[in-house]
């Protein structure tokens, strides 16, 4: 699994079947750490619950692309 920069540089392709595919959820950990922003606050903005986002964290689960669009 890329991390978040590496699929961000990667071929068009290849952003699409793993968005297909679900991306980790704990990608929200690391744009928490690269925006400073908390949790609710990133998720407010990005149109997630928070409480489906800390139990996909809980069980290392990715988000369907269903909760990706927001």
């Amino acid at each position: 699994m890329p991390t978040p920069l590496a699929w961000v540089e990667a071929l068009l392709a290849d952003r699409v079947r793993l968005l297909r595919q679900g991306v980790p959820a704990s990608w929200l950990r690391q744009a928490e750490e690269a925006t400073d922003l908390g949790r609710s606050t990133l998720c407010a903005l990005l149109g997630l619950k928070i409480s489906t986002i800390n139990r996909k964290l809980n069980q290392k689960l990715r988000l369907s692309p269903d909760e990706q669009n927001g």
